[in-house]
């Protein structure tokens, strides 16, 4: 589930979708849940940010669903976490979302431009 983005289901292949998992979580809690994400054999999957404070873990993992995706997080944290579906963008789809070509940036001048006329 962490690495492989397709899947055999009854003989047929399924596109998983990718997700970010961002796993929130406590100085308190913090050797329970990597004891645990250790034990699921996860931990290097997982990048953290404990040691600069930031008690949190990211991976990105490939799953069916955001409700597949949640279950790998660990049950200590699983209530807490984020689960947001990812989405790549190609030159196509800059310019649809944005028929001008640079969107609202082309028609609000910025603020050293504001800057400028003051």
């Amino acid at each position: 589930m962490f690495t492989n983005e397709r899947a055999r289901h009854a003989n047929e292949e399924i596109a998983l979708e990718r997700y970010l998992i961002e796993t929130p979580h406590t100085a308190e809690n913090c050797l329970a849940l990597l004891e645990e994400v250790h034990a699921q054999g996860y931990l290097n999957n997982f990048d953290w940010g404990c040691r600069a404070g930031t008690h949190t873990g990211w991976v990105v993992i490939a799953a069916e669903s955001e409700e597949q995706a949640r279950m790998a997080v660990p049950p200590l944290v699983r209530a807490r976490a984020h689960v947001t579906r990812l989405n790549k963008f190609d030159c196509g789809d800059v310019a649809s979302l944005h028929p001008t070509g640079r969107g609202d940036a082309a028609r609000s001048p910025t603020k050293r431009q504001r800057e400028k006329t003051t």
